[in-house]
């Protein structure tokens, strides 16, 4: 996986959170860092996305409310067309074996969301 400071600003974040107000606030600071991103609400929508995307994909935010059999699965789809694309899961407080089958599973790093 590249690293998250070779993260280029001609390239897309794409941002995936179904809380409205919470994307638009990560949408605003990554925009505000000159950052262009494109906003989904749904899991499916970011793989459509990263599936059929012309412009380079350099991160993804994925947010989840709770880290069930789904994300595992939308994670090992990612990985299986982007071995190297940054996934960033945010979520909320979890247990360690929560976050440590997110990272098993293909996601880049774990943030906890404010």
């Amino acid at each position: 996986m590249k690293p998250l400071e070779s993260v280029r600003r001609n390239e897309i974040v794409l941002v995936c959170e179904a809380d409205p107000e919470f994307g638009e606030s990560i949408g605003i600071a990554l925009r505000a860092l000159s950052y262009s991103i494109q906003l989904v609400r749904e899991q499916e929508a970011a793989v459509s996305f990263i599936r059929t995307s012309k412009t380079p994909i350099s991160a993804l935010l994925l947010g989840v409310a709770v880290p069930d059999r789904g994300v595992l699965d939308v994670l090992r789809e990612i990985r299986a067309m982007d071995s190297d694309l940054p996934v960033i899961v945010i979520g909320g407080m979890l247990p360690a074996r929560d976050v440590t089958g997110l990272l098993k599973s293909g996601a880049t790093d774990y943030l906890c969301r404010p």
